[in-house]
Order: C-alpha cells, then structure tokens, then sequence
C-alpha cells in the first residue's frame, strides 16, 4: 500500500495509464470508512480527492496495486 504523497503520485500515474489504455473506473460503494465494495470483492480504499464518505456511499473508484487497493475518485 502506497504512502505519502510518493505513494499517492505513484496512484495517480497508475489510474492515469488505466485512462489512456480506456480501462474506465468501477462503481463501488464505501464499507465503513476504509473499504470499498466493487462487485463481489472489498478492497482497503484511499481517497484521491477530498470527500466526506461515510458507508453505503456510492464512489467512482480505481483498482490499483496489482488489485491491493480501490483508489476513489470521486462520488
């Protein structure tokens, strides 16, 4: 899992490769305040805008890391 603004640059370049290859982002919906479901998996979430999330929030999310992590982009 990334960490500090490395962390998150390193995020960003990887959602920004996704785009350019049409990779779009998944619907997902916030488990409490870390977690993110997509689908049938739940995945820890860092968030790459300033959000107030709370769980059952509906977010737009990357998959990041090899699947390790949901990066949320927006809600």
């Amino acid at each position: 899992m990334a960490r500090g603004m490395v962390g998150l640059a390193s995020q960003l370049r990887d959602i920004l490769q996704k785009a350019k290859k049409g990779i779009p982002a998944e619907r997902g919906i916030m488990e409490g305040e870390n977690y993110v479901r997509i689908g049938n998996m739940t995945y820890p979430a860092a968030v790459a805008v300033d959000l107030n999330l709370m769980g059952g929030d509906p977010v737009w999310c990357q998959v990041t890391d090899g699947g390790a992590q949901a990066v949320i982009v927006g809600q």
